[in-house]
């Protein structure tokens, strides 16, 4: 029940922009024992993060999702919640992908094992829109404050930066 009144407030504040936080507490072992002891937030440092090369992608105008994988290559158990920070790179601009949907519990990545989160966008489309150039995503994994920036895999996506609710966003990390 602590868990669950914990990620509430963690909710909460990230809803009200206050940001992500690192987490210290317990985490649910998924076996209905003891919860597990909740290890320290990933450090970007001890994360191999790439984009998925067995990602698909689908025709223009449709809403495509690609996966990031984050690798634990440390000797250490670490910790993710939350959201990452997603930016994507066109040339001098800039666009902060917005959070779609609610996180999930906080969990334990142990050495040698991977999360992964997706970036979900609608490609873009001769007469749909303002086209945005994707050249790059910076990506700052939850509760750390580095990034890493790797190349755009997709293709060109419909900008809506602007939107009440956009078809581009970042969902939150899992196991």
């Amino acid at each position: 029940m602590r868990l669950r009144h914990l990620t509430t407030a963690i909710t909460a504040t990230v809803a009200l922009g206050l940001g992500t936080a690192a987490f210290s507490g317990t985490a649910s072992a998924g076996t209905g024992g003891d919860p597990a002891p909740l290890a320290p937030a990933c450090d970007t440092a001890a994360l191999n993060i790439a984009f998925d090369a067995k990602a698909v992608y689908s025709a223009p105008g449709e809403q495509i999702p690609v996966t990031v994988l984050m690798k634990n290559t440390s000797d250490a158990t670490c910790s993710l919640h939350g959201f990452p920070g997603v930016d994507l790179k066109a040339g001098s601009d800039t666009w902060s992908l917005a959070q779609g949907g609610g996180a999930e519990d906080p969990f334990n990545l142990t050495p040698g094992t991977s999360a992964r989160f997706l970036i979900t966008y609608i490609s873009w489309e001769q007469g749909s829109g303002t086209e945005f150039k994707a050249t790059s995503a910076v990506i700052t994994p939850p509760g750390a404050t580095t990034s890493v920036t790797l190349p755009w895999p997709g293709s060109s996506i419909l900008r809506q930066d602007g939107a009440t609710n956009p078809g581009t966003y970042v969902g939150d990390v899992t196991p």
